[in-house]
């Protein structure tokens, strides 16, 4: 060391205590403030500099009222605490130079510096993040417990007990949630602290041991089992949270159990109709686009097993072609929902090519909330014995319509013939009597006999009666066959119809006839006016009306025949009548031709009755 260096010399020890001071004002993570009780702020370390965001002159300048939220709650009683006792401890709310708050944990206390003035120092601390924590923590609290009271599983905590060698004998309940309550008919509140010795209900010895076992360490269980003591079936999930204690989460499935329980009773009786009845039964998903089939569907068509594909392509190679059209427009009405169940008579094409009819029937089962269809149900049913029935039946009917118009057809005749001759013969006959007649009583008034008085009159009154039977015999010709139906037409036929209609009635009726009505076969003119007339007749005894209307039409080889009342209206029960002989040799008509008939009625809008048949003219 060289003679004129010096060494330093050492701290007193009031220096080493100012260093430490200022190393702790400099390097202090706190905000460290210098305050007045007034709330001026005398000095501020660079920890509070950075917190407030703001250079020190700034915070001096500011005083304590620029830095706090003065509307904190909190502020007023710190103020007094330290007032009253020389120091606080509080959370308060503070202000950033941006304008943002932040919680600040502030301990303040009051001293005498060594010029004697009284100053207050505040040490503030941000705890925004530990706030958050802590309210983060509080809520997740808050939901645990809410899922805990709420939660549609019962829960419970159980503390194993044992005995003085350490094996495990008994176990204490010691948590449980409102499901508990709910499902065990028990009172956690009561329940709570009690061991299974005193509990409602005691598990079987060997379940005690396999839940002990998990409380000292063994792999969680989840598995059903029946409580002979609540006579219930439940689900658990068995684990321990910590040794020596085993929570249980149980549900209540005695419901689901019993369902499933009628569901394999119901698909057992399923599947025994399935194999006892001699109908195909399918059940299409339309969103998987998968079947499944019963035994005898497999029958019915010849395929096998993993050969039905429910698409598009196979359906018409499994129906014949003629009919599927029709199979695909009913389907689609009903997957349309525009009818309850798809229901019609159809030609299968089996694998082997043999065609054989049956009966399809289908209905969905399942839609979707916009309605879309989403499965769909059926059987297929073999019916040759019913389609040769019904071909038979058909047959029979055709039979004894043809039989039955051949009867019309010669009444007709034997009218036209009786009407010919009540015309022709009878009209002669009386004629010629009304003739001689008249002859005897010009020569008796030749005579100028007035003794022949008497004999003049009487021969005055049996003319009269030969013009009046001669009417007669007339009046009976025309109703037996109007000879103008022969002669003029239909059109014509009807207007004196409803001439003849209103004189005896006294009832209106408007007759609207087409400008030219073509030629239409005689049988059916003959049809159409004798459905006419028993309109007329129905109308008289039944309906009730003060109007008729009457309108006849032809067009494209159909001549129609509309009758309109404004009476009481027919009734569907009058309409579907099988003892109402009109209505029904109406029907008989139109089909003897082929044509149709179409009645309706309501107290609103009368009777309405529509004939068409084909004209028979080429």
């Amino acid at each position: 060391m060289k003679p004129e260096e010096k060494l330093p010399e050492p701290p007193t020890a009031g220096t080493q205590h100012e260093l430490l001071l200022q190393a702790i004002w400099d390097h202090s993570l706190d905000a460290l403030l210098l305050t007045a009780p007034d709330g001026r702020i005398l000095a501020a370390n660079p920890a509070a500099c950075t917190l407030f965001g703001r250079p020190e002159a700034d915070l001096c300048r500011l005083g304590r009222n620029g830095l706090l939220d003065l509307n904190d709650p909190h502020l007023a009683d710190a103020l007094t605490e330290r007032e009253h006792t020389g120091q606080v401890r509080r959370e308060l709310t503070f202000l950033r130079a941006d304008g943002s708050r932040f919680f600040g944990e502030v301990t303040s206390s009051v001293f005498t510096d060594a010029d004697g003035q009284t100053r207050t120092s505040m040490i503030i601390r941000d705890i925004t993040g530990r706030k958050r924590t802590a309210e983060e923590l509080q809520e997740s609290e808050e939901q645990y417990r809410n899922l805990f009271e709420y939660m549609f599983s019962g829960f419970v905590l159980l503390e194993v007990l044992f005995d003085d060698a350490g094996n495990p004998v008994d176990h204490r309940l010691l948590q449980a949630n409102a499901e508990f309550d709910r499902m065990t008919g028990l009172k956690r509140s009561e329940e709570i602290g009690r061991t299974s010795a005193t509990l409602g209900f005691k598990w079987p010895a060997e379940v005690a041991q396999r839940y002990y076992q998990i409380a000292l360490g063994g792999e969680p269980l989840h598995w059903e089992r029946f409580n002979d003591s609540l006579q219930r079936y439940y689900e658990l999930r068995v684990f321990s949270p910590r040794r020596g204690q085993i929570a249980v989460l149980f549900s209540d499935i005695t419901e689901r159990k019993q369902t499933a329980a009628a569901l394999r009773q119901s698909e057992e009786r399923l599947r025994l109709v399935m194999e006892a009845t001699h109908d195909g039964v399918w059940d299409w998903n339309l969103q998987s686009n998968l079947a499944h089939l019963s035994p005898h569907y497999y029958e019915l068509t010849g395929y096998q097993p993993g050969e039905v594909v429910p698409n598009l392509a196979f359906f018409k190679q499994l129906v014949h072609p003629d009919d599927f059209p029709l199979l695909l427009e009913r389907i689609t009405e009903h997957l349309q929902g525009r009818t309850e169940q798809s229901i019609f008579d159809y030609r299968l094409v089996t694998k082997s090519g043999a065609i054989r009819w049956v009966l399809s029937r289908g209905r969905v089962v399942e839609r979707d909330g916009a309605g879309t269809a989403l499965r769909m149900v059926g059987t297929i049913t073999d019916i040759p014995g019913r389609k040769q029935a019904e071909a038979e039946l058909a047959a029979s009917q055709a039979a004894l319509r043809e039989l039955a118009a051949r009867v019309q057809t010669a009444r007709e005749e034997e009218r036209r013939h009786i009407a010919r001759q009540i015309h022709d013969e009878l009209g002669h006959a009386f004629t010629d009597l009304k003739l001689d007649l008249a002859w005897l009583d010009r020569r008796l008034a030749e005579r100028k006999l007035t003794r022949r008085t008497k004999a003049r009159q009487k021969i005055t009154e049996m003319i009269q009666r030969v013009e009046a039977d001669l009417n007669t015999a007339r009046a009976l010709s025309t109703n037996l066959r109007p000879a103008m139906l022969d002669t003029l037409g239909l059109a014509a036929t009807l207007e004196w119809a409803v001439e003849q209609f209103e004189r005896r009635t006294r009832t209106p009726c408007r007759l609207d006839l087409p400008a030219h009505f073509p030629p239409l076969a005689t049988d059916r003119a003959a049809a159409l006016f004798r459905a006419f007339q028993e309109i007329l007749t129905n109308v008289t005894r039944h309906a009730s009306a003060t109007a008729v209307r009457v309108r006849l039409a032809a067009a494209a080889g159909q001549v129609t025949l509309e009758v309109s009342d404004n009476g009481r209206g027919i009734t569907m029960q009058e309409r579907d009548d099988p003892h109402a002989i009109g209505l029904l040799g109406l029907r008989e008509r139109a089909l003897e031709f082929g044509g149709t008939v179409e009645i309706g009625g309501s107290p609103a809008t009368g009777t309405h009755i529509r004939i068409s048949i084909p004209s028979g003219v080429p």
